[in-house]
């Protein structure tokens, strides 16, 4: 059952790190850049990833732990900071 207005902490556990030629954090440059997602091998095998190229997209949870808390935008803002887009 889902109850509004309750606050619940939630623990996460890295199971793997991401590595890009990126060196610094920032704001949408997500185009052309490539990454690769190296999982914790000392908790999963090779065979887990067994199948995955039949899919067309696959799910990240990630951390910007590279970011403060100073830095995040909660509210609306235009995408890019583009003034001519919609949002």
């Amino acid at each position: 059952m889902y109850h509004t207005g309750m606050v619940q902490q939630v623990t996460l556990s890295p199971i793997g790190l991401v590595h890009s030629s990126l060196k610094e954090p920032i704001d949408d440059v997500w185009g052309g850049t490539k990454c690769q997602i190296r999982l914790d091998d000392s908790r999963f095998t090779p065979q887990c990833l067994l199948g995955l190229a039949g899919f067309s997209h696959v799910e990240i949870v990630f951390l910007f732990h590279l970011v403060t808390e100073s830095e995040v935008i909660s509210g609306s803002r235009h995408p890019r900071n583009r003034l001519d887009w919609r949002w």
